[in-house]
């Protein structure tokens, strides 16, 4: 009879050796890596489409492999080998996409600016020594590159519900070299940046949505169609519809391309943001200067005249140029602004009242953020109090909608002051603020998470405490897992 510790001894040695065996099937039957190279010529799509996913799956290096295949392929093998390294982040095919980039097969161009699209930078170095054109296709990719990567960062700062300050740092480290030449080319509206910026506009509509996006940010549904923002940024560069925009117009309809148009000016506002941050900000600050002056003209064509805001974007000028030092237009500014809400003890209100303080606070706050986004948060933070104090005093006294309405108005405006005071590092102040805000309906949790304005307030203990307690539990727990 055997013993408890033989029967165990003798099960174990058995399971090895069906495990063993298990092992030993499942490799043979498994397809080696020359066949589903083969499936990858398949006529049949779907097993095209398996074979590919088999590659993207594989766990091992297949750099080698992906190299070799690539030499002796036909073209259409070559855009499928192209697909699993984009899809792999392997750039063992630089050299060989570098070559294809001007193919007269388009479709085969393509796969290999998008394989190369997708890659580190750090990746896109050529082992070889390539002729004359595909020098100069690599070259012309280059810079192509640079603008798609500036247009997809300038895409996901126009998306943000807020603006704050640091927001373009990442930018400016990621693509310094003549960033600021990129960036006013596309706030000149010049003819070579369409492309790159309708390829990123396709790019991040790829992505898909995210939080609900198309239903709740306006911002994203101007930019939903990439054919009509490129028939758009033609129209806005030419100043008039040429042959090929009036047949956009006819296939996509008008609407379309004055929301693109909507999308186009706004990221030229956002442009000109991101230039706050340059190094060479005299520079910047006579190109502005010149734009500035060359905004105040009238577009020859009348959808243009309808649709592009210049008066947003003479706005962000004028920011960037007090920021440079050059604050008389931005000091102007202020001053016309003020006239709106500050009039004499016997002036007449010629709309009801409740209207009428609706656009005074407005205006107010529109006036403390013009220093704030300038970078004086002092004068920001007395215009934010002194407009709190105002609306405070008027509440005391309104009932129904008008109470609400002057809620929600303060709801924002201690936000705002919270930001200001935040970035004074005042602290102590801005949690209080931030309290009142919320007190007053404010409920963006997830965008304190994200304002860079909040940066020093979200560092202390203050915050975190409080925020724990009233933020939606899924929000909060962002806080603690430091997302």
């Amino acid at each position: 009879m055997l013993t408890g510790t033989h029967i165990r001894a003798g099960k174990t040695m058995a399971l090895a050796l069906w495990a063993a065996a298990f092992a030993t099937l499942a490799a043979a039957q498994e397809p080696s890596l020359p066949e589903i190279l083969a499936r990858l010529e398949d006529p049949a799509q779907h097993e095209r489409e398996s074979a590919k996913a088999d590659l993207a799956a594989h766990g091992g290096d297949l750099s080698r492999l992906l190299r070799q295949a690539m030499a002796g392929a036909g073209d259409h093998l070559k855009a499928e080998l192209l697909e699993v390294a984009q899809v792999r982040a392997d750039a063992a095919l630089v050299d060989s996409a570098a070559r294809l980039l001007g193919h007269d097969d388009g479709r085969l161009a393509a796969a290999a600016r998008a394989y190369l699209l997708a890659l580190d930078k750090n990746s896109l170095v050529l082992q070889g020594e390539p002729d004359e054109s595909t020098r100069r296709h690599w070259a012309d990719f280059l810079d192509y590159r640079r603008q798609f990567f500036i247009a997809r960062e300038l895409i996901a700062a126009y998306l943000l519900p807020g603006k704050y300050f640091g927001q373009f740092d990442a930018l400016y480290r990621a693509e310094a070299e003549g960033l600021d030449a990129r960036l006013l080319a596309l706030v000149s509206l010049e003819a070579r940046y369409g492309e790159a910026l309708t390829d990123a506009v396709a790019a991040r509509l790829a992505q898909g949505p995210q939080t609900s996006e198309y239903t709740r940010n306006a911002r994203l549904r101007r930019m939903s169609n990439p054919a009509a923002v490129k028939a758009a940024y033609r129209l806005a560069s030419l100043d008039r519809a040429d042959e090929s925009v009036a047949a956009a117009m006819a296939d996509l309809g008008s609407s379309a391309l004055i929301s693109s148009l909507y999308f186009i000016q706004d990221l030229r506002v956002t442009a000109v943001r991101a230039l706050a941050h340059s190094a060479a900000p005299d520079d910047v600050a006579d190109r502005l200067a010149a734009l500035h002056a060359e905004s105040s003209r009238d577009y020859r064509d009348e959808t243009l005249r309808r649709s592009l805001d210049q008066e947003a974007l003479r706005e962000e000028m004028e920011v960037v140029l007090a920021r440079f030092g050059r604050p008389d237009l931005l000091e102007a500014r202020i001053d016309r602004q003020r006239k709106r809400y500050v009039r004499d003890a016997g002036a007449e209100v010629s709309v009801p009242s409740r209207l009428s303080l609706e656009v005074e606070l407005q205006v107010r706050n529109d006036v403390a953020y013009l220093y704030l986004r300038a970078g004086d948060a002092a004068a920001a933070e007395r215009e934010w109090t002194s407009t709190a104090e105002y609306a405070s005093s008027r509440l005391a006294g309104s009932t129904g909608r008008a109470r609400s309405s002057l809620a929600s108005s303060l709801g924002a405006i201690y936000y705002n002051l919270a930001c200001a005071q935040s970035r004074l590092c005042k602290t102590s102040r801005a949690i209080v603020s931030l309290v009142r805000s919320v007190e007053f309906g404010y409920a963006d949790f997830a965008w304190m998470l994200e304002d860079g304005d909040l940066a020093e307030l979200r560092g202390t203990r203050a915050f975190h405490d409080w925020f724990s307690r009233v933020a939606p539990p899924a929000v909060a727990d962002r806080l603690v897992a430091g997302r």
